[in-house]
């Protein structure tokens, strides 16, 4: 018969056991982060730090926000990491505090009013150019990230760097906006305060509604003006541009997409079931892309060292190759990893970084030359 000790131990030892089925089981997980989420941000209001918000990841707490200085921002993450006291991973405390998405506020900062920005951007014979205003240098760069062949084009940038007190919900309305001046033929972006206008020229209406639709999408509390054009028959040259064809695999893949991006979870390139299934309603959905090379393009947020994003965008877009290969359609794809280099959201925030790990389906444009 087991001595008192030898009790304890076992005793001890299958409690953490069952500790352990409760919080990773597919049962338990998600209700003890949303406890423990609404522990740390409580602790946190406590504390006097109502400026920070909590997330749970597993049993780690993701804090956003803006830190009036360095010394609040540290005391937040001994807030939320004593949320429920010192625990441990096997009885449902906080097992870990990420700051990095928290900014410190600049002593000076002035930021322009929502009424007095204004941002342009234009799209013609090829060429792109912007000017107006542009809250940050990584907004700027995701306005690049967000126009389909910005990286073949040699774009005139004549923004300024004007703060903006929400960057993230300016480059929630700016991005998709860019993204939908990218597959008309020609057309120009007008923000004047909370109004984005989009005008333009589609080759077709497939192409137009693609447009709209990422406008449609679009989140925030900005105004959208759409007038978009179809060009007549009649006034198109009887000699189809080389271009055409692959404009029509890029307006069937946005179609297919429906303003939807495949993403990952926080350095994963794991594809879930859900994933699965958009792949397969994608591969079902652009037959007008038979023939053409489609170039899956992988990309990560900025956490992390950038040489490790790199590798990861690989693995992403190489894992979303080999699902479609399987497929069978007649396409050719190819793989593009850039990293961190080409963000279409603000990684200074959480959700700015899930938008970032995204692919991206772009055909690609030297292969649509030789058609």
């Amino acid at each position: 018969m087991a001595s008192g000790p030898a009790k304890i131990a076992v005793c001890a030892f299958g409690f953490v056991i069952f500790g352990a089925f409760v919080i990773h089981g597919p049962f338990g997980a998600p209700r003890i982060e949303a406890s423990l989420a609404s522990l740390a941000q409580k602790k946190l209001a406590a504390s006097g730090h109502g400026w920070a918000r909590a997330e749970a990841d597993g049993q780690a707490i993701v804090l956003s926000g803006k830190a009036p200085d360095d010394k609040a921002r540290k005391e937040a993450v001994d807030a939320a990491l004593t949320a429920i006291g010192p625990g441990g991973a096997a009885f449902g405390a906080v097992t870990k505090a990420d700051a990095s998405a928290v900014t410190i506020s600049l002593p000076g900062l002035e930021t322009t009013p929502v009424a007095s920005y204004r941002f342009d951007a234009e799209f013609a014979d090829g060429k792109l150019a912007l000017s107006g205003m542009a809250p940050s240098e990584s907004a700027r760069a995701s306005l690049f990230g967000a126009f389909i062949g910005a990286a073949k084009l040699t774009p005139s940038d004549a923004t300024s760097i004007v703060p903006l007190a929400d960057e993230s919900a300016w480059l929630a309305a700016a991005a998709p906006a860019m993204h939908a001046l990218s597959v008309l033929e020609e057309g120009a972006i007008r923000q004047r305060g909370e109004t984005f206008a989009l005008s333009g020229v589609a080759t077709s209406r497939a192409v137009a509604d693609t447009a709209e639709s990422l406008i449609a999408g679009a989140r925030g509390a900005y105004a959208f003006d759409v007038n978009i054009r179809i060009r007549p028959p009649a006034a198109k040259s009887p000699i189809i541009a080389p271009a055409e064809p692959a404009k029509l695999c890029q307006a069937a893949i946005n179609r297919a997409q429906n303003g939807r991006r495949l993403t990952f979870r926080h350095g994963s390139a794991f594809l879930s079931a859900g994933d699965h299934a958009l792949l397969d309603a994608f591969a079902g959905a652009i037959a007008e892309c038979d023939g053409k090379t489609i170039a899956i393009e992988g990309h990560t947020d900025s956490t992390g060292i950038a040489e490790s994003n790199l590798l990861l965008s690989q693995r992403r877009a190489e894992v979303v190759k080999d699902y479609l290969d399987r497929k069978g359609l007649r396409a050719d794809y190819l793989v593009r990893a850039y990293g961190e280099t080409r963000p279409i959201a603000s990684n200074s925030n959480r959700q700015g970084q899930q938008r970032n790990r995204r692919i991206d389906f772009v055909v690609d444009a030297s292969a649509a030359e030789s058609d």
